[in-house]
């Protein structure tokens, strides 16, 4: 597994402004396995990331370091729509 330097100064940043907790540990795990998937995917793949809405912005920043500083390319964020506080999911928003 290769780290880039991108991805090597985003957690020791995150580190300062996060601290040494359970937020940091699951970003560097994740970091882990979005490393991984990018060093598995076929240059014309895709790769689909469902979180929940605690840490996306940490995450979108680990999955740019990772993808985008390797000649990948962000395209679009999906956020899933609900019609009621308790029903089930109907529609996302591209």
């Amino acid at each position: 597994m290769r780290w880039t330097e991108q991805t090597v100064e985003l957690i020791r940043g995150l580190e300062k402004v996060l601290g040494r907790g359970a937020l940091l540990a699951y970003l560097v795990r994740m970091t882990l396995r979005i490393v991984e998937v990018h060093r598995a995917l076929k240059p014309t793949g895709s790769f689909y990331l469902h979180c929940d809405p605690t840490a996306p912005h940490c995450l979108k920043l680990v999955l740019n370091a990772v993808f985008c500083g390797q000649g990948g390319d962000y395209l679009s964020e999906i956020v899933w729509k609900r019609t009621a506080s308790h029903s089930g999911s109907v529609a996302f928003d591209l």
